[in-house]
């Protein structure tokens, strides 16, 4: 029905500037995620992540991802959200960018990365209720269910 990319101009304008601003989220997470997993792509030895000094390097670039890069992109969407009217990022309709924000919320809260606590977005409750509620729609859930 068109409903995920709609033609009208400033719902478009609105979808890619949260397409946009998951894709900073995004880079500003890749030198963290980028030094314990593929050191030499920043110009470090290989095996760098396992030493001493790349582990530190790890744990510190994270905890400031965690402290000062993450708030201040929770406060952009958060703001995105009241702005639109939501229920969704850019809206009362679900969107593409919808699509494109909610695994990266979600893989902040897994658990699955060192020096990035799961807890780290509960000052932003309309984030969480946000993630809650694209998590509620039946075919989100089915996707994200486990695997038998």
């Amino acid at each position: 029905d068109g409903s995920l990319y709609p033609q009208d101009p400033l719902k478009l304008l609105a979808i890619e500037e949260a397409i946009g601003l998951v894709d900073d989220l995004a880079r500003a997470f890749q030198p963290s995620f980028f030094i314990s997993t593929r050191p030499t792509h920043l110009g470090y030895p290989e095996k760098y992540n396992e030493t001493p000094e790349g582990k530190e390097a790890i744990k510190r670039l994270r905890t400031n991802f965690v402290t000062s890069l993450l708030p201040m992109y929770l406060g952009y969407f958060t703001k995105m959200l009241a702005e639109s009217g939501g229920p969704y990022i850019c809206g009362s309709t679900f969107t593409i960018a919808d699509c494109t924000l909610l695994p990266a919320l979600r893989n902040f809260r897994r658990g699955h990365l060192d020096h990035i606590p799961v807890d780290c977005m509960d000052g932003y409750p309309d984030i969480i209720a946000y993630i809650d509620r694209v998590m509620s729609i039946p075919v989100i859930s089915a996707w994200y269910a486990p695997k038998k």
